[in-house]
């Protein structure tokens, strides 16, 4: 299924959302997840920080629809690998909530060192809109921003 026929299956499921949560566990093709970004830009899509996605959450501050709040979940090494230089191109603000409990040596997911870089933003591009929760253990908890 191509990226624009998804997208389109994704707005049609969701017409009346403001906001699209997509949330990313491993992305092994760079290049499916580069088609996806796109089709997000050529379609219009505003991409809000999670910050500014809470504050809609709280109230009379706007996102402009359609919109989509990218997570990635886990702290899989594919996801530095493969997605972080796409969204560094295309200058999408994502946040990536990396797994404590998963912080050993386990193949394929972040050792402590990369996720304590990824937290502090040594790694390239968490600065420039890129965000790192530390406090996720299992599944972040958006109720404690609010």
């Amino acid at each position: 299924m191509g990226a624009a026929r998804a997208l389109s299956e994704l707005a049609s499921s969701f017409h009346r959302v403001d906001v699209l949560v997509l949330c990313y566990h491993q992305i092994r093709s760079r290049e499916r997840f580069h088609s996806q970004m796109k089709a997000l830009a050529e379609h219009g899509y505003s991409i809000p920080t999670m910050e500014q996605f809470t504050e809609w959450l709280r109230g009379p501050k706007l996102i402009h629809p359609p919109a989509a709040l990218l997570t990635f979940d886990g702290g899989y090494d594919d996801q530095i690998e493969n997605a972080l230089p796409v969204l560094e191109q295309f200058q999408f603000p994502a946040t990536f909530f990396p797994v404590s409990a998963d912080l050993g040596e386990e193949p394929g997911h972040l050792g402590m060192q990369r996720r304590n870089e990824l937290v502090n933003g040594a790694i390239h591009g968490v600065a420039a809109g890129l965000e790192a929760d530390p406090s996720a253990c299992c599944v972040a908890d958006i109720r404690r921003l609010l």
